[in-house]
């Protein structure tokens, strides 16, 4: 199960389940192949006659496996029940965490976040893979270029201004901020952010999760973090005008 052949990026396809414990052992042995490929995102995607599992990994995606109806039926509802998510539920989104320890590393927790969406042939899965190890988050073991990475670490000592980091899904623009966030003293700094949702637990970092469904969104919340004497605020997304101005704003104040 999951080996990799040879030149491709096609992996063996998964042996046909005949009860519980087969799609218990193939759930884990998914997120542990995921961890170890180090990807970002496990797409579980059904198609008219099959069920296909891809890994983003870098932003571009990896074919992983392939099984029957059947046997996603299986895996939906055990990855339902692992995420505290309603099994009979079938015409509606839903989203839920999953909490994962890492088969070869004992004492690293990982948050899988879960988002399920009904599709016409099925229900599709698209989990988040989020390593809560910390020590992970340095700005020296993201690869930059050494005059990139200079550039970077005269920025963060400015006072004043921002930092604005863009680029599609996967390619590390949340482990990017956090990794500048780890750059400071906390216990020195008042470091607030907004996210949605709250991807790394720091310590002695205020971290906020917004709610737009009760009206609290990134804008809102960005008016009361000005009024909270901040020294850093991260803004997870930017994605109105009424919040790209209200960042500038705050950034020049």
């Amino acid at each position: 199960m999951f080996q990799k052949i040879k030149d491709s990026k096609v992996f063996l396809t998964m042996p046909v389940q005949s009860d519980i414990g087969d799609v218990i052992n193939y759930t884990t042995d998914l997120f542990n192949f995921a961890l170890e490929m180090g990807i970002s995102d496990i797409h579980i995607e059904p198609v008219k006659d099959s069920v296909n599992i891809r890994f983003r990994q870098s932003g571009d995606f990896i074919y992983v496996d392939k099984m029957n109806h059947e046997e996603y039926a299986k895996l939906l509802s055990r990855i339902k029940i692992l995420a505290n998510l309603r099994i009979d539920e079938k015409q509606k989104p839903q989203d839920g965490k999953i909490g994962f320890t890492s088969e070869k590393n004992a004492n690293e927790l990982v948050d899988i976040r879960v988002s399920i969406i009904p599709l016409i042939d099925g229900e599709k899965v698209v989990m988040r893979v989020l390593r809560q190890n910390t020590d992970l988050l340095s700005l020296d073991k993201l690869d930059f270029l050494d005059v990139n990475l200079a550039k970077i670490k005269t920025a963060l000592q400015s006072k004043y201004g921002i930092i604005l980091i863009t680029g599609p899904t996967g390619s590390g623009k949340s482990t990017t901020l956090f990794s500048m966030l780890r750059s400071f003293n906390p216990l020195e700094h008042n470091i607030t952010t907004l996210e949605d949702p709250v991807e790394y637990d720091i310590p002695y970092i205020n971290q906020t999760q917004v709610k737009p469904q009760i009206g609290f969104d990134f804008a809102s919340g960005l008016r009361s973090l000005v009024r909270q004497d901040p020294d850093i605020i991260m803004v997870g997304e930017i994605r109105d005008r009424e919040t790209a101005m209200l960042a500038i704003e705050a950034a020049l104040t």
